[in-house]
């Protein structure tokens, strides 16, 4: 193989890999297009995409993940156990340590500015991805 064709099939494969790591970085969930408007606290209102797209905000003062449980700054612990992209609108399911029966059930089957309380702290859902879920502690 010539020096020419080995350094054209390097940029080649260079470009390929960027184009790979760059395919989920585009959408930023703002389509000025969008159907579904926005929610009133201003976050996104559109849906939770095949490929992990997100609704609602993606920041807040508890970030929660599917690769375990972390503690919430209130007591107990919580994780995502699975987003429903399917349910319209798309729901959360969160799995709950440290709280009562009454608690886990009321933190499953959660849309963008839902509530529901562990230990006492409250929380809201400023919305979630189908791997992360973004809470703002309630005041209180």
């Amino acid at each position: 193989m010539t020096p020419r064709r080995r350094r054209a099939g390097a940029v080649l494969a260079v470009a390929a890999l960027a184009a790979a790591l760059t395919a989920g970085c585009g959408d930023d969930g703002n389509d000025s297009d969008s159907t579904d408007g926005t929610d009133d606290s201003g976050g996104n209102g559109g849906s939770v995409s095949d490929t992990g797209g997100c609704i609602g905000e993606t920041s807040g003062d508890v970030t929660l993940t599917a690769a375990g449980d972390m503690a919430l700054p209130g007591g107990g612990n919580a994780g995502v156990g699975s987003v429903e992209s399917d349910e319209d609108p798309p729901q959360l399911n969160l799995i709950l340590g440290g709280g009562t029966e009454q608690e886990e059930e009321a933190a499953t089957g959660l849309e963008v500015g839902d509530t529901f309380s562990v230990q006492g702290t409250s929380y809201t859902v400023e919305g979630f991805c189908d791997d992360k879920a973004y809470l703002a502690q309630s005041a209180g």
